[in-house]
């Protein structure tokens, strides 16, 4: 199954949000552009729908390897320079010599001790410790 890495630009800037780029990866594009013009993809997809604020898909990568494309989001999320990317501000970069393979691996740890805190955070709350106390310990902080 072939994956579609995508760029998205806003038309203008959504209130409450610094970039007007949105890299995402999927792989049924026309399906997930519909889900994102809804509104239900992200909380800035939909601030974006209240303020009727239009977007376009300005540059699409495709990916016949599955993880070579899940990895190609996350190396382009990681760049933290997504108009350099988009061809409507000029930008030039490219995923050029494979840059991107093994960023998923990368960022395994990370993720897996994140996945960890929800799941530590969701069962403090189920045993009724308020919203503070449960995040500070998910944490690792000591209360006073």
């Amino acid at each position: 199954m072939s994956v579609t890495v995508y760029l998205i630009e806003f038309k203008r800037p959504i209130p409450g949000w610094i970039n007007v780029h949105y890299c995402g990866a999927t792989t049924n594009l026309p399906q997930r552009i519909a889900a994102h013009r809804a509104g239900g993809t992200s909380k800035m997809f939909a601030i974006a729908r209240d303020w009727e604020i239009d977007f376009e898909v300005v540059a699409t990568w495709e990916f016949e390897d599955e993880d070579d494309g899940w990895d190609a989001e996350r190396w382009l999320k990681e760049q933290h320079d997504l108009p350099g990317f988009c061809p409507n501000c000029g930008g030039t970069r490219d995923f050029s010599r494979g840059r991107h393979k093994g960023a998923r691996e990368k960022y395994a740890p990370i993720l897996a001790r994140e996945r960890q805190q929800r799941w530590y955070y969701c069962e403090l709350r189920r045993n009724g410790l308020d919203h503070e106390a449960a995040r500070d310990i998910s944490r690792g902080r000591e209360r006073a």
